[in-house]
């Protein structure tokens, strides 16, 4: 008897919820078969079957949320008889059972409300009854939150609390910076090139200079520790349906700007349609969130844990010359507001000399 259990994904991930069962209880199923896909607070995670058998004793449903590590069925080998088989059932009358039956319920469903056993024609009816009572109407509706949503929830509230925020904000002309995208995109037949994807090479060439930034801050032995890397991996906030995701783009310092934009890209797609793998949401080293697009001129970000450092990117206005807004939020616990000043007219300088070259 094979345990089918919700696999430890990371550290962080603490719960999930089953999307969809692929196999149901008694199917027949051969060893790394699908057999169900659950959602955590990063991505959608497919599981398969850990050996070949027969699917018993599944105890969750689709739109549970249950905890990692938890089990959630077995798989039988052929011919073996599941010590652990449920032999228990809800006690109920011929004529209660009837009635569920005509109803499209359980006589388990019933129990559950009545919360006594047997389960008889009067329970079943008394159920029913209730079901069909409807609440007086409220002027508001409530929705819970998802597991991705309460796991958004948790990590700002964290972060807001924990982490001393500074910020420094800064207008950089991008006059001659519209002209060159327009330049690097007619020179480039793959793929379109985009702002953000300028920004994320004159982000990581800053960083390269100001490797303070480009750094997570953890605890080691009870004592925090600043880590600093010497690559460059940029977190690209992306907004969607679920909410908000934050796949790592690598090594940005090293990549050609056709290679970034072309990973933005394929990211971005990856994330709207929730198929991110938790390898591709880890190991970011600073943040970059852009809300530029939709007419958002400046705003206040929220450091994403363990970094110390994310980069807002506004919207573009046009004054004499087109300025763009950029807010950076640093943790103050691991940098001064000097080192962001420093980073931020570094980076003003890069986007606003065309002549600086990018790979």
């Amino acid at each position: 008897m094979e345990r089918v259990i919700i696999p430890k994904l990371d550290l962080q991930t603490q719960e999930a919820e089953i999307v969809r069962w692929h196999k149901k209880e008694g199917d027949d199923v051969k060893k790394e078969e699908l057999l169900l896909e659950i959602s955590t607070d990063k991505a959608n995670v497919e599981i398969e079957a850990p050996q070949t058998g027969v699917l018993t004793q599944v105890t969750c449903q689709e739109g549970d949320v249950v905890k990692v590590g938890q089990i959630i069925a077995y798989i039988a080998a052929p011919g073996e008889s599941s010590p652990h088989q449920k032999t228990a059932r809800v006690r109920s009358t011929p004529i209660a059972r009837k009635l569920c039956g005509e109803a499209d319920i359980s006589v388990e469903e019933v129990f559950q409300s009545i919360g006594q056993e047997p389960i008889t024609e009067r329970e079943v009816r008394t159920y029913l009854t209730k079901r069909q009572t409807q609440p007086a109407e409220r002027e508001y509706e409530e929705q819970a939150l998802s597991p991705l949503r309460k796991i958004i929830a948790h990590r700002v509230q964290e972060s807001a609390q924990q982490k001393p925020h500074i910020y420094l904000m800064i207008e950089i002309e991008v006059d001659s910076f519209l002209k060159k995208q327009h330049s690097e995109t007619s020179k480039s037949k793959d793929v379109k090139i985009t702002l953000t994807d300028l920004l994320l090479k004159k982000t990581a060439s800053v960083l390269s200079e100001f490797p303070r930034l480009n750094a997570t801050l953890v605890r080691e032995n009870g004592e925090l520790v600043l880590r600093m890397y010497k690559q460059v991996n940029i977190g690209l906030a992306v907004s969607t349906d679920r909410g908000l995701f934050v796949p790592v783009v690598r090594d940005v310092g090293n990549k050609s700007l056709i290679e970034v934009a072309k990973q933005t890209k394929r990211l971005a797609a990856k994330a709207k349609a929730n198929k991110l793998s938790p390898e591709e949401l880890s190991g970011g080293s600073f943040t970059v969130s852009n809300l530029g697009m939709y007419g958002v001129q400046s705003f206040i970000p929220i450091i994403n844990p363990p970094e110390i450092a994310i980069l807002a990117i506004g919207s573009i206005q046009e004054k004499k010359i087109p300025v763009m807004s950029v807010c950076l939020g640093i943790d103050h616990r691991a940098a001064d507001g000097a080192d962001g000043a420093r980073f931020l007219q570094r980076l003003k300088e890069l986007v606003e000399d065309p002549s600086v070259t990018i790979r």
